[in-house]
């Protein structure tokens, strides 16, 4: 009787952590692929100084999150430092905004591919008119521009850092991306010297619904 009493007690158990598991958030990711540091969303450092050389990244896009834009977000973040909160921290980037090239390859099929990427470019004269333009061939992005990325999966990630006020740059977007292997080539042209001291956070993610 007691040993069907078990039997019965781990049946139950086992029940249990089958229904939980499968009552686990889409957007969460698991330990194996919160270990992998190329998987989307992802950050890396990024000093604010002109760069001889491209930086070059390769990573995975995976599927989109319920509730994330299909755009792929391209820039940067800053948080509080230096005594500034990160709202100042970013207007004083944005006053001193700098030329970019950016890139982004498919890799998934064993040949390049070049991506479309796309920034915002002002119209008119009192330059309140933003339109979309698309990144010419030369891959330069004339200015920063403020983004903002999905918050979900990046919580999910475990990429929302000590709690932080983060404010988002971007450089470029790519519209509609599809789940593979990428490769991003980003150099920084004429950051100016005053913004060397500024600790910056290269980040790649899902955007905000709403790009």
């Amino acid at each position: 009787m007691r040993v069907r009493i078990r039997v019965m007690a781990l049946a139950i158990s086992l029940l249990g952590t089958v229904l939980l598991s499968g009552c686990e958030p889409s957007g969460t990711r698991s330990s194996e692929q919160q270990r992998r540091d190329d998987l989307v969303p992802l950050v890396r450092p990024l000093p604010l100084v002109k760069m001889a050389e491209p930086m070059v990244i390769e990573f995975d896009v995976p599927p989109r999150p319920k509730h994330a834009s299909p755009a792929l977000f391209l820039g940067f973040r800053v948080a509080d430092q230096s005594g500034l909160r990160s709202y100042e921290v970013r207007d004083a980037i944005r006053r001193k905004s700098f030329s970019t090239i950016v890139r982004l390859q498919s890799i998934a099929a064993g040949r390049p591919t070049d991506i479309p990427l796309y920034r915002i470019e002002w119209v008119g004269s009192d330059s309140s008119k933003p339109t979309t333009a698309v990144v010419g061939a030369d891959g330069v992005v004339p200015r920063l521009e403020p983004g903002d990325v999905d918050h979900g999966s990046v919580n999910a990630a475990g990429l929302d850092g000590d709690g932080s006020s983060y404010r988002y740059f971007e450089f470029a977007w790519a519209a509609d991306i599809s789940p593979g292997r990428y490769r991003l080539r980003l150099q920084l042209l004429d950051p100016p010297t005053d913004l060397s001291g500024f600790q910056a956070e290269l980040m790649i993610a899902y955007a905000r619904m709403g790009k």
